[in-house]
């Protein structure tokens, strides 16, 4: 391989790397409901934590479970990479909590965190 080829395509290669870093969407790093976890009572807020800053008041979120779907209303946490989520009294059961959050780079994040609240 000639040394021109090779200084080739080892720049090729770095700018794909670099590339790909640019590119990354906000991820859930942490919840205070864990996934899939058995709560012995509803929270009365999930505090859901990513890995980047988030656009407060720009997402969506919307609890799935009992039989409906209910719209919730987030605001921001302590820190920007932080949203706050009002759950209401639930009765036992499974659940679905689905969000999608604008990072403050501009990318859309969407996921589902699912826990149970036990019965009593």
């Amino acid at each position: 391989m000639t040394r021109s080829l090779l200084a080739t395509l080892v720049a090729l290669a770095a700018l794909a790397l670099g590339a790909g870093g640019a590119g990354a969407h906000a991820v859930l790093t942490a919840s205070s409901v864990g996934k899939s976890a058995l709560a012995p009572d509803a929270p009365a807020t999930v505090t859901l934590t990513f890995n980047s800053g988030i656009e407060s008041g720009l997402g969506k979120v919307v609890l799935r479970g009992a039989g409906e779907d209910r719209q919730l209303g987030t605001h921001a946490g302590e820190q920007a990479n932080q949203v706050l989520v009002e759950v209401p009294a639930l009765p036992p059961g499974a659940y679905a909590l689905h969000f999608k959050v604008l990072a403050v780079d501009g990318h859309v994040t969407e996921s589902v965190l699912r826990f149970k609240v036990a019965a009593r």
